[in-house]
């Protein structure tokens, strides 16, 4: 009996080792990757000549376009500014963006243009040019997408170092510490409140982490509760925080309380906010 005991007791460690690496992999992952939404083509296309004022430029991404995380600016050959009429997405066709010019003089113009990505609300900026009944004399338009900061990473790293700790806590905790030990064995329940601990340990952790990434995106836009409430309601990124939020406050209580019933929903908590976590690096983008 000793020697089966031994054996499932390995067993469990080697299966909760496998089972950790494994988690690890997923993290790794799912670490964020350097995609954005980029610039396709536009009509009229750069440096194009025309007879006349245009009604509108149309911007082409491969990607879904906010009107709130985009805007555009108009300058002529003198660098005078001149006020778009307005932004807007076409109904059956939401990756381009629609810009309303005023009607325009005899001239060369250059149309600026940022918009965010929905996933990680990165930017991507450009330029085109184009003439209103006058050559194209101005250089050709370029575009260009921000790349992910230090801080940026960072965060994300603590988020996924938080699960871990997480899941790691729960795995051993619930499945490994009983079989190695004995069912019955008195150690057991000081074990669990410590693998508890590293568990609410790895809450913490992520939730700083969430607050930081929040706060670092909506900085980007300016301060503002419009710009919050941009990031929140007019993003996936937003979606997903929210939801990684509300799952990882509920976690405290189901990991404090000594019932059965509440280890399966802080298990199945975890394994929600790691998928949510591994959507968050563009794996999850469809568009």
């Amino acid at each position: 009996m000793r020697v089966r005991g031994a054996r499932r007791a390995r067993r469990a460690a080697v299966a909760s080792i496998a089972t950790l690496l494994a988690l690890a992999a997923l993290v790794a992952g799912a670490a964020p990757v350097a995609a954005h939404t980029n610039f396709v083509s536009s009509e009229p296309p750069d440096s194009a000549v025309l007879t006349g004022s245009p009604a509108t430029v149309v911007l082409e991404f491969d990607r879904l376009v906010a009107i709130p995380l985009a805007s555009a600016s108009l300058v002529d050959a003198e660098g005078r500014a001149h006020p778009v009429s307005g932004l807007s997405v076409q109904p059956r066709h939401p990756t381009a963006l629609v810009v309303a010019l005023p009607h325009l003089p005899r001239d060369a113009y250059r149309l600026s243009y940022e918009v965010r990505d929905l996933v990680d609300l990165h930017l991507t900026s450009g330029s085109l040019v184009f003439g209103a009944g006058a050559a194209a004399s101005l250089p050709a338009g370029t575009s260009s997408a921000s790349p992910p900061r230090p801080s940026e990473v960072a965060l994300q790293w603590l988020a996924y170092t938080g699960l871990l700790a997480l899941l790691g806590g729960l795995v051993i905790g619930l499945w490994v510490v009983p079989r190695c030990l004995g069912g019955a064995a008195p150690a057991i329940p000081l074990l669990r409140r410590r693998l508890a601990g590293l568990a609410l340990l790895g809450v913490a952790a992520s939730l700083v982490a969430q607050a930081g990434l929040l706060l670092l995106h909506v900085a980007d836009i300016g301060w503002s509760w419009g710009a919050l409430r941009t990031v929140l309601v007019d993003s996936d990124f937003g979606h997903r925080w929210i939801g990684i939020t509300a799952v990882l406050l509920g976690l405290p209580p189901a990991l404090r309380s000594r019932l059965r019933p509440a280890a399966a929903v802080a298990c199945v908590l975890a394994v929600t906010e790691g998928v949510l976590l591994g959507i968050s690096g563009h794996t999850g983008d469809s568009a």
